[in-house]
């Protein structure tokens, strides 16, 4: 299977860039978004897309791109749940339920055939990522990689298989050959550094218009599209994160639920270990580096489902999200880094970003704006774009 330049390229520097991030797959799948968006190649970027299974249900492909006449589909495993390395759970799923279940590699090599026989005006490819987060033990052997490769290629197939920290390298296996590319000369787009973030000086209107021209699905859209904007804006891919666990912000009552931000902004000398994964073997918490570096904590609403929700049932979701800022993230971020003995120069910014610019949203928006004024910085699209 003959893999376009510039798809390789997306693939590849997303590849590149994971080799300093240890974090939850949803910010590998913003890195391969981001990447994708600013190849001036790549004609169209969709996400979430629907197709329907050969045993009649339907399943969700990661990406589609469009390159000329052709598409592509992704599926990409990659990332860490909280200590957990994502490749190996998705072996463990594979291993008790096949390819029934959502989760596991065998289930997106189904929906990846199913997208290779579509028959239409485009040419249709399917490749499978699997990327190793940085800081942790592998979750593929070789024999891993021998398995789901020769699966992959007997389905036409492509299957790439990442170890950035270890080798730098990306292993590419297809129908015409296996190859190694070196992933740490990939060249990239070049764009200016920033040493922090200020929401002040950030271009919501350019996130907002950008956002207004995606179809909403999940809300991954709008929290893609912000990660892309952050991007853009000189954040390096150690600065900036989605779903960022912090040990000490446990729910209260439970033993493993945690607080996680959308998204969580740091300094230029953040290391990248967005999860806990440190030192291979060993679960350290490195909550004290986090909070050191940390700039900005946001939440985000904008979806299908929350943009055709009725006004009762956005602002029930709405202060759900700010009731996470003001009364759980924000007191635990501050109780932890006074015992951390953290001194800032300035401070925290949390922001609720609404993707959502209905008229019927202003009067809230404007309350929880005057209440919340010290604490929490509610941006809201209809400021910006109508």
């Amino acid at each position: 299977m003959e893999i376009n330049r510039a798809i390789r390229q997306v693939i590849n520097d997303t590849i590149a860039e994971a080799r300093a991030i240890c974090g939850s797959e949803g910010l590998y799948q913003c890195m391969l978004y981001n990447n994708a968006l600013q190849h001036p190649e790549i004609g169209r970027v969709d996400r979430e897309v629907k197709i329907k299974l050969h045993n009649g249900k339907t399943g969700s492909l990661d990406f589609v791109l469009t390159v000329g006449n052709e598409k592509y589909a992704i599926e990409l495993k990659a990332g860490a749940n909280s200590y957990r390395n994502s490749l190996k759970k998705a072996k463990e799923v594979d291993g008790k339920h096949g390819a029934n279940k959502t989760g596991g590699i065998l289930k997106d090599l189904d929906k990846l055939h199913t997208f290779n026989r579509l028959r239409n005006d485009y040419i249709h490819r399917a490749i499978q990522v699997c990327i190793e987060p940085a800081y942790m033990r592998r979750g593929f052997e070789n024999c891993d990689i021998e398995h789901y490769s020769a699966m992959a290629k007997e389905q036409s197939i492509g299957f790439v298989y990442g170890t950035p920290e270890y080798r730098d390298n990306a292993r590419w296996f297809s129908t015409g050959g296996d190859e190694i590319y070196d992933v740490s000369n990939e060249s990239k787009i070049d764009i200016r550094e920033t040493p922090n973030f200020d929401f002040n000086n950030f271009d919501w209107r350019a996130y907002f218009t950008e956002v207004a021209t995606v179809e909403p699905k999940d809300e991954t859209f709008a929290q893609g599209n912000l990660y892309h904007c952050l991007r853009s804006s000189g954040l390096r891919e150690t600065q900036c994160a989605s779903e960022v666990f912090f040990h000490f912000a446990k729910k209260p009552g439970s033993r493993a639920a945690y607080w996680l931000p959308d998204m969580a902004v740091f300094d230029k000398d953040f290391d990248g270990r967005f999860h806990l994964g440190v030192n291979r073997d060993q679960k350290r918490q490195n909550d004290f580096e986090k909070l050191e570096s940390l700039e900005a904590v946001i939440e985000i609403k904008g979806s299908k489902s929350f943009n055709g929700g009725s006004i009762e049932d956005k602002i029930r979701l709405l202060n759900d999200d700010i009731h996470k800022l003001h009364h759980e993230l924000r007191p635990a971020i501050n109780a932890q880094s006074h015992l951390e003995g953290i001194r800032r120069e300035k401070s925290i910014q949390y922001l609720m970003v609404i993707a959502d610019a209905s008229p019927e949203l202003e009067n809230y928006v404007r309350e929880v704006q005057k209440e919340y004024s010290t604490t929490v910085n509610t941006i809201w699209a209809g400021d910006y774009v109508k």
